[in-house]
């Protein structure tokens, strides 16, 4: 995404809406520390591979990245406060 898409806190806002809606309240410390737990799962990464489309540049630290510098910060809540010892696997996909 561009760097100022103004779809961010459209989205972030769909996201805080469909908690709510569902009862549940998740902060910004939460949302990360739960997204750097999922990034060391090999069985998430094996998930995320089949919704990849092949040769589409989809790069997953860069998303990473973009999730966490331009979404987690709308969440309200402070940042969470744990390291991130993470290695992200490239999820490089070519068409067969």
């Amino acid at each position: 995404m561009e760097e100022g898409c103004p779809l961010v806190p459209k989205r972030s806002g769909c996201f805080l809406h469909y908690l709510a809606q569902e009862g549940h309240k998740v902060s910004r410390a939460e949302f990360e520390q739960n997204l750097y737990e999922k990034l060391g799962d090999p069985r998430f990464i094996a998930d995320i591979g089949p919704l990849v489309v092949a040769d589409s540049g989809f790069d997953l630290a860069m998303a990473t990245e973009f999730v966490l510098k331009r979404l987690a910060i709308l969440i309200p809540g402070k940042p969470w406060k744990g390291k991130a010892s993470v290695v992200i696997p490239s999820l490089t996909k070519t068409a067969e």
